[in-house]
């Protein structure tokens, strides 16, 4: 085994890849399929919303919905479902099934207005309920 096997050289050139430059294609490779998935996630999250908006039945939780889409700056996105729903609360006259709770009755009037339908805020007694007292969110 003393004797050493000759080889023959392939002349193979170093290579110009540093370390560095092989870590910015990994992060560059990492940052599109982030990207990738955002976007996936993203758009699943849309569609989740857009179905809650045609779903829901029960006005005050529409309406609760409907506020918290506004309050983050998205309801752009969702304008006709939106509408759509706001239509229907207002053809069905929900005003009764949430005049218990004034929070739900605030927003029932606001976003009916903003939406662009006249309503009346004239109560026919016009008196408050002594029970509204006790919702401290309407307050």
């Amino acid at each position: 085994m003393d004797s050493m096997e000759v080889r023959r050289s392939a002349n193979y050139h170093s290579t110009f890849w540093d370390i560095d430059s092989i870590r910015a294609l990994l992060a560059r490779r990492d940052c599109t399929v982030a990207a990738a998935l955002s976007h996936d996630h993203h758009k699943r999250l849309k569609e989740t919303v857009q179905r809650r908006l045609q779903d829901i039945t029960q006005p005050h939780h529409l309406l609760g919905l409907i506020d918290a889409v506004q309050r983050l700056g998205v309801a752009y996105r969702f304008e006709e479902e939106i509408s759509n729903a706001l239509d229907g609360l207002h053809s069905e006259n929900t005003k009764h099934a949430i005049k218990d709770s004034l929070h739900h009755t605030s927003l029932y009037f606001r976003l009916l207005r903003q939406h662009g339908c006249n309503l009346s805020s004239e109560k026919e007694g016009g008196g408050f309920k002594a029970s509204l007292c006790e919702d401290a969110m309407g307050l």
